[in-house]
């Protein structure tokens, strides 16, 4: 179950069909001063051929069979049309003249800076530079897992119902809209293909209306007029482009923002703001959770499991799906105590380079944020349409935060100790448990005592399930579903992120194998949904 974290090589007899996609992540670890790597992995292209005999799957990625998103479900809209926008100005008004004449002056004085811009913006799928700016946020702002994961959410459905919402207005105009630009004007000349048809109220312009909005919601303390800034940018970059007009791109931003206000106000009511307490409070006592060493961090994130879930019908839904954890002093649990413990003494140093790449603690893009890059990663690498694209995000977004929520669920139901807590209190030689009181009595008597440390800092929550596992099977199971040609790298990934808790001496092996297949139940829901969503 490992997988390499840098690129290698492709041997001479693959080397023709295989081809290999590296992301680079930076950020800081809880034990070392940078969690900066490479994550690469590689596609068959032969596996890629097989699977585009299905008329969804198309050089290896799923593909929507109805290209309208108009008709797909939205997230948070009663319906797209809720915001449909006013009628655009026709091809023979004074108001179509003028823009023109304005996208004509731009072509004439475009920059080396205007050409680099349109490229980011349009050069690739939109949402992707606005993944940038939130993983630079979560960089910047420390989002801790389970409120990333929402964020996550709360940022991709918001641009997806902008989207939509844009697509729904321009169809509802499609016979009466002026044609594109240079359809009207054999002078412009576009970068890039302008859409088919009409090109009222295009998708980017909404998706930047949107974005600006929700990233300084979920960070208050972002300067807004960063995020203003980025979104005049990717909004001009159309214009500079000669691809849309200046009133379609203007209109289609401020149907954006106002999904965005719709997305936040209906968030007051998600719990994040007014839910304090856990699902089962704290019973004590030497059985259950207490804060760890070295930093004794009090319990994070205790209402988390109480949050509004996206896709599950309660927050309680797969509490029964994984078996509770070990009971604390059985045989079955020394076998998971024991199991950290040997494995501190056997292992490798690649074992402990993937505990740390997978690190993912304050300070870094997150665990939901991890997975957020790979997916931007293999959006890039298929040639995934905006579109599509956002629909995936979407639902991998809705996908990470139930498992958030699920995973804090179960955590503060059980309330199980973490491994290094368990380990301090061994004595009789290291295979029997004392009492907490015992060991600090007399330390002697517990040989890990004040000497044992994880590789990873103990976070300040309860051991079972592990979120970061959980987070990965939801993940894993999403992406596999929408890259068929991937699906094995990408559940490579997943059962290798579930080790790395492991190897980074924070979870017994329980945590881990039961964390995959909580995430799978929740990822398998976002399936369901995009199985009936209307993209087909």
């Amino acid at each position: 179950h490992r997988y390499p974290i840098r690129s290698n090589r492709a041997t001479s007899s693959t080397s023709r069909r295989r081809s290999t996609l590296c992301i680079e992540f930076r950020g800081t670890s809880s034990r070392t001063t940078s969690a900066s790597g490479s994550l690469c992995f590689a596609s068959d292209r032969a596996a890629n051929e097989r699977r585009s005999s299905s008329d969804s799957v198309v050089a290896g990625a799923r593909r929507a069979t109805t290209a309208d998103p108009a008709t797909w479900k939205p997230w948070h809209l009663t319906s797209a049309s809720q915001f449909r926008l006013p009628t655009p100005s026709t091809a023979k008004s004074a108001a179509t003249t003028k823009e023109l004449a304005q996208l004509l002056r731009f072509q004439h004085k475009r920059t080396p800076q205007q050409l680099k811009t349109i490229k980011k913006w349009n050069g690739q799928a939109a949402v992707l530079p606005w993944t940038d700016l939130l993983l630079q946020a979560f960089l910047n702002y420390r989002p801790r897992p389970p409120a990333a994961a929402y964020d996550l959410a709360l940022f991709y459905t918001g641009m997806y119902d902008a989207m939509i919402a844009a697509c729904e207005s321009r169809d509802a105009y499609a016979a009466k809209s002026r044609p594109a630009p240079s359809k009207l004007s054999h002078r412009l000349k576009p970068i890039g293909k302008p859409a088919r048809g009409s090109t009222y109220a295009p998708t980017e312009a909404a998706m930047a209306g949107a974005a600006e909005v929700l990233i300084p919601y979920v960070f208050p303390d972002a300067p807004v007029s960063v995020y203003q800034k980025a979104s005049s940018e990717a909004v001009n970059s159309r214009l500079w482009a000669g691809l849309n007009y200046r009133s379609d791109v203007e209109q289609a931003r401020l149907l954006g923002q106002k999904v965005a206000r719709l997305v936040i106000d209906q968030a007051k009511n998600d719990g994040r703001a007014t839910n304090t307490s856990p699902p089962v409070p704290n019973p004590g006592g030497d059985d259950h959770w207490s804060p760890t060493p070295p930093g004794f961090e009090p319990p994070f994130g205790v209402p988390a499991g109480t949050w509004r879930p996206w896709l599950m019908t309660s927050n309680s839904q797969f509490l029964r799906a994984i078996p509770p954890p070990s009971k604390y002093g059985s045989p079955e649990f020394m076998q998971q105590v024991l199991a950290v413990v040997n494995q501190s003494k056997t292992e490798t140093p690649e074992q402990v380079q993937v505990g740390y790449f997978w690190d993912d603690g304050p300070g870094t893009v997150t665990p939901p944020g991890h997975w957020a890059k790979i997916a931007e990663g293999l959006i890039k690498q298929y040639h995934t349409s905006n579109q599509q694209a956002m629909r995936i995000l979407a639902l991998l977004g809705a996908a990470e935060a139930d498992a958030g929520v699920e995973a804090w669920y179960i955590k503060y139901t059980y309330w199980q100790v973490r491994p290094i807590t368990a380990i301090w209190r061994l004595c009789g030689g290291g295979t029997t448990l004392c009492t907490e009181a015992q060991v600090r009595a007399n330390p002697s008597i517990a040989p890990y005592y004040g000497k044992w440390y994880s590789h990873i800092t103990t976070p300040g929550f309860p051991s079972y399930p592990s979120a970061h596992s959980t987070f990965s099977g939801a993940s894993s199971t999403v992406l596999a579903y929408f890259f068929p040609a991937a699906a094995d790298n990408v559940r490579s990934l997943a059962q290798q992120a579930a080790m790395s808790r492991f190897y980074g001496l924070i979870h017994y092996p329980e945590d881990n194998a039961n964390g995959l297949v909580l995430g799978a139940d929740v990822g398998n829901l976002a399936i369901e949904r995009a199985k009936t969503d209307g993209a087909g």
